[in-house]
């Protein structure tokens, strides 16, 4: 009996053991219910809040949820570029690249440049031509690089994840889900040569005709969240404002993808700050010094041109400015002297109206006043002989 007993205690202990921590699994913590009510306000189809020390997630909304991710498969790219190639080897602009769809940067066919430099323009301005002339640099064609990336996604568990196109344009049958990247985002962080570029800010190429293009990094959260360290930003018609932001606060880093939402850097900026205010994340923070990045001799010959001249330079093509500043002020000119000649016609006119119209209502005047007060003809008397039509012409 007294076995009994003690078998029954233990079998309520453990049935008490059991429920409380699974009531308790149940509960939404503080992370959910903010960031629930933030995305009340700033809505979004997916999201995922991650730590990348581990690629725990969160958070998430529709996390595994396949969806178009537009440039944020850059981020793969970027990956396999920084694991088969160097920074100084050199990259021929084909056919496909020099005019890829919706280019921020006009790269000229046939000409060469260092990964290095391709990589800060894919990167920083999210260029199309620089994407596709990376893949094609890897694995020779489109269609293997594509292949080589999925394979590459799969690896870093991102089993949601398809490509097709390096640059992430809109095709058939890609997209990828909010945990997925930021698992992928998690990869290239703990690549110092991809963090590096992904928070820099300003980067010069010397250009083919002598000049320098200017780049700079498009990625709002990157320019404007304290701390930011990346990552990638992007947009299309389909996957609308997409972000995979990652910042670091108190030597923790947490990695936010927000896809397709209205307003992208502030939904993922509040879901950050509910992140660090309310998660419990690992310490570790990116390396964002290169891996001794050899120098290139066109990088090199570069930082001596920029020493001994200062050329002004305009980004997506690396034209000088001063052509197109003298040809603005030139239209600018020339609209204001043609408005000016049209209010002068329009005022020559106005008086030449208002003149005839003076000159019509004087003349209307003047036959009015005539034709009302009718000339007195005398009448003849009683008894007075009535002439003769003969006489009358006498």
């Amino acid at each position: 009996m007294q076995g009994r007993s003690w078998r029954a205690a233990a079998a309520a202990i453990v049935v008490f053991g059991t429920a409380v921590p699974a009531g308790a699994a149940t509960a939404p913590d503080a992370l959910h219910v903010r960031a629930d009510r933030i995305l009340s306000s700033f809505p979004a189809s997916a999201v995922a809040i991650a730590d990348p020390t581990n690629g725990r997630l969160l958070y998430g909304k529709r996390a595994d949820t396949p969806l178009p991710a537009a440039s944020l498969l850059k981020m793969v790219t970027a990956i396999l570029v920084a694991e088969r190639l160097r920074a100084d080897d050199v990259v021929t602009i084909s056919a496909a690249a020099g005019h890829a769809r919706d280019d921020q940067i006009a790269w000229r066919q046939g000409a060469t440049f260092t990964v290095d430099q391709v990589l800060h323009g894919m990167l920083m301005e999210s260029s199309n031509g620089a994407a596709i002339a990376l893949a094609q640099r890897i694995a020779g064609s489109l269609p293997a690089f594509a292949r080589m990336a999925d394979a590459r996604a799969a690896q870093l568990g991102a089993t949601h994840t398809k490509i097709v196109d390096p640059s992430g344009l809109d095709a058939p049958g890609q997209h990828a889900s909010a945990r997925d990247l930021a698992l992928i985002a998690s990869a290239f962080l703990k690549i110092p040569w991809l963090a590096h570029v992904a928070v820099t800010k300003s980067y010069s190429i010397p250009w083919p005709d002598g000049t320098n293009a200017k780049l700079g990094n498009l990625d709002r959260f990157v320019n404007v969240y304290p701390g930011a360290v990346g990552v990638k930003n992007g947009y299309t018609s389909v996957a609308g404002n997409c972000v995979a932001a990652a910042a670091t606060h108190g030597g923790k880093t947490l990695i936010v993808v927000v896809l397709n939402a209205t307003h992208v850097y502030d939904t993922a900026a509040h879901l950050m700050d509910a992140g660090f205010a309310t998660s419990t994340i690992a310490t570790w923070e990116p390396d964002h010094l290169p891996i001794s990045v050899p120098a290139s001799v066109d990088s090199i010959r570069s930082r001596a041109a920029a020493k001994t001249r200062d050329v002004a330079t305009v980004k997506h093509g690396g034209r000088s400015l001063l052509p197109i500043l003298i040809v603005l002020i030139l239209v600018l000119y020339g609209v204001r002297v043609a408005q000016i000649r049209r209010r002068r016609i329009r005022r020559r006119r106005e008086r030449r109206r208002a003149r005839i119209a003076a000159t019509r209502a004087q003349i209307e005047h003047r036959y009015a006043k005539r034709v009302s007060t009718p000339r007195a003809l005398p009448l003849r008397e009683n008894g007075e002989p009535r002439r003769t039509r003969a006489s009358s012409y006498r």
